[in-house]
């Protein structure tokens, strides 16, 4: 009895031994031929996002499309700066160039003063060339132009062409910058014809 025990224990090992090598070869060819597989991802799920990223406006608590959108308003501006600057390198150098014939036009005027002998009172005659002078050196200095600071416009482009100032306060603010250059410029002209006259 005891013999035949041991044979059935014997044969149901050796049947167990059989399954799991069987399973284990089963697994084995599932792992080796995964390797063979080709996944075809669509491109849409793995396309950088990081261009699509909304950005999320902190004082409206909106979002636009993509990060781009965002930068549009400022791109249209150039560098314009309220009350501070609101002309580009083209209009700058028109500005510098005028400052040359003003002062070209300034040394020809004492020039013929001196040459015609002509009475002292005629030397407040400088102060129209001179207030013109202290106009055009704070325009190519400061890169601010007094008429477009009136006008509400400014221009980083072209010569000629000429945007508006949307925003009231900032049209505000252009407009008190350029009337302190024409008063410094006023007080400049006054300083420099009173000391033409006195020397």
């Amino acid at each position: 009895m005891s013999l035949l025990c041991v044979k059935y224990f014997l044969r149901k090992a050796r049947i167990g031994l059989i399954l799991n090598e069987t399973t284990w070869k089963i697994a084995d060819d599932l792992m080796f031929s995964s390797n063979d597989i080709e996944v075809n991802i669509p491109v849409s799920l793995y396309k950088n996002k990081a261009m699509e990223t909304p950005i999320v406006d902190q004082n409206t608590n909106t979002a636009n499309e993509t990060a781009g959108d965002s930068n549009d308003n400022t791109n249209n501006k150039g560098g314009y700066i309220p009350g501070v600057c609101n002309i580009g390198p083209l209009e700058i150098k028109k500005r510098r160039d005028g400052i040359f014939a003003v002062v070209a036009f300034l040394v020809i005027v004492i020039v013929l003063l001196e040459l015609l002998h002509a009475n002292k009172l005629w030397r407040f005659i400088i102060i129209l060339p001179a207030l013109s002078l202290g106009i055009g050196f704070q325009q190519w200095y400061f890169k601010f132009c007094v008429g477009f600071g009136f006008k509400g416009l400014f221009n980083f482009g072209d010569l000629g062409k000429t945007y508006t100032v949307e925003q009231k306060e900032d049209a505000k603010l252009d407009r008190l910058r350029a009337a302190t250059i024409i008063m410094t410029s006023v007080f400049f002209a006054v300083i420099a014809s009173l000391v033409y006259y006195y020397i």
